[in-house]
């Protein structure tokens, strides 16, 4: 309970300056994010590099995967404050 609470105390600041993800998590941001960078990496001159490089072309799916993560996280998120609607 001690290491706890010194915890708690440590995470405060954090928390009132809503620097504990409020923006980060926020479902527009991250599908925006997850946007820009399917439309980015498929610029031609990106995509003729990945097809040509295996590195490229590895850590392109890397970014498609991380930002996916990021906006699903958000989506499915059951006990998060930003909800999408229903619809």
């Amino acid at each position: 309970p001690s290491w706890r609470r010194g915890f708690g105390r440590g995470t405060r600041p954090l928390r009132r300056t809503g620097l504990m993800g409020y923006w980060l998590w926020h479902p527009v941001l991250t599908w925006l994010l997850f946007a820009a960078t399917i439309w980015a990496l498929h610029l031609p001159a990106l995509y003729l590099g990945a097809l040509r490089d295996r590195l490229l072309h590895d850590l392109q799916h890397v970014a498609f995967l991380v930002t996916a993560c990021l906006f699903w996280r958000v989506v499915l998120d059951p006990l998060g404050r930003l909800r999408l609607s229903p619809a």
